[in-house]
């Protein structure tokens, strides 16, 4: 299984934000607001600050043990500014109190992919003019709030949500989302910035809440599919959340993983 998101160099293997730049790019050179000449400028400007990013960045952000909220929040600001100038999506940015307390860079990096991952999503379906963006924290979480007004048809278990899910968890953090049809999506996450308590009880409370509700089932004897049915999800989500699982409860095979589950999460 890959590496978690979160101990990722962000810029070097992280595809969502190739995938940004190439959609500013786009979004440059097809604006109608921009003449030829100034097209191929503002593009050769970003694709020169992009490659700049690409070759300093890694080294900066592995150094870093934390970032300021404000900070945070900046890099992602100017990573999306040429979207939100030229592309048909306008993005509103909240950014958090200059006093909230600093980020953990592993997770500023989680919270910053999650962001672009969902917008991303917006941006294929090309359903939603208008974004959200807003940061807080509230004394021992950041707080990410986006806000669309898309037809609110996206829902918590569709496929195209598995890499927010992805980031989210690999640090620790939670989501929801709640689509009104008519009225758009809100998606919340809240990423921890304390390190878990130790454990005190069983293997399988470390897990997050849907990862314990697919290890059950499993350890009832369901396949993959009949778990998806029985929850309402995807049978790909299933199969994220019995990876996650297995590498959280250190289990190699399906058959240790309902063994696990059976015994209470904890190893004969």
């Amino acid at each position: 299984m890959e590496a978690p998101q979160s101990d990722r160099s962000e810029t070097g293997r992280d595809p969502d934000r190739f995938a940004v730049a190439i959609r500013s790019l786009l979004a440059i050179l097809r604006s109608d607001r921009l003449t030829d000449r100034v097209a191929r400028v503002e593009a050769e400007q970003l694709a020169t600050r992009t490659m700049i990013a690409l070759r300093e960045t890694v080294e900066a952000e592995q150094a870093e043990a934390f970032e300021p909220a404000v900070g945070a929040f900046e890099k992602l600001k100017d990573e999306l500014a040429p979207l939100n100038r030229f592309g048909d999506m306008a993005i509103e940015f909240i950014p958090p109190p200059a006093t909230g307390r600093a980020v953990p860079a592993p997770t500023a990096r989680a919270a910053r992919a999650a962001v672009r991952n969902a917008l991303l999503v917006h941006l294929d379906a090309g359903d939603v003019t208008r974004e959200r963006i807003e940061w807080a924290c509230d004394g021992t979480n950041l707080l990410v709030n986006m806000h669309d007004d898309g037809p609110g048809q996206v829902r918590r278990e569709d496929d195209a949500l598995r890499p927010v899910a992805e980031h989210v968890e690999s640090a620790g953090g939670t989501w929801d989302l709640d689509s009104t049809p008519g009225w758009g999506s809100h998606l919340q996450i809240v990423f921890p910035l304390d390190p878990p308590a130790p454990a005190t009880g069983t293997a399988l409370e470390d897990l997050t809440p849907r990862q314990r509700q697919v290890v059950v089932l499993i350890a009832q004897g369901m396949t993959n599919p009949e778990v998806a049915d029985h929850l309402g999800i995807s049978a790909n989500t299933v199969k994220f959340h019995v990876r996650q699982a297995m590498r959280h409860l250190g289990a190699s095979r399906r058959s240790e993983l309902a063994a696990l589950a059976a015994s209470g999460g904890n190893p004969a």
